[in-house]
């Protein structure tokens, strides 16, 4: 079966795994746009009111990606319909990219 999202969803959580690793043990906000993921900010401030951009497609759907990475328990945090908050790699996550620190992995051999 081929996924017509495959690909988009591939790029988006490779480059939201990447930023995480290099963070690593800090939590971080995901600002989509920042990380090049989408063309511009997701909203505008107008009036006193969000309102969507062009862009906000693109940020929801890198927002469903960590959705989705959220509920396999590969990260933790809180996920917005166009940025996510707090987010950190579990040991679930380090070990999907296989960078378990050496200190967790002696915890695990008796």
């Amino acid at each position: 079966m081929d996924l017509k999202n495959a690909a988009e969803f591939d790029r988006v959580v490779t480059c939201v795994l990447t930023a995480l690793a290099e963070s690593f043990p800090r939590p971080m906000d995901l600002n989509f746009h920042a990380l090049g993921l989408a063309d511009g900010p997701g909203s505008n401030l107008v009036n006193g009111r969000y309102l969507d951009t062009e862009s906000t497609p693109q940020h929801q759907f890198a927002s469903h990606c960590v959705r989705f990475l959220l509920a396999e328990e590969y990260i933790s945090g809180t996920v917005h319909p166009v940025w996510a908050a707090g987010v950190l790699l579990t040991a679930k996550g380090l070990e999907l990219i296989n960078a378990i620190p050496d200190s967790l992995l002696r915890g695990t051999h008796s």
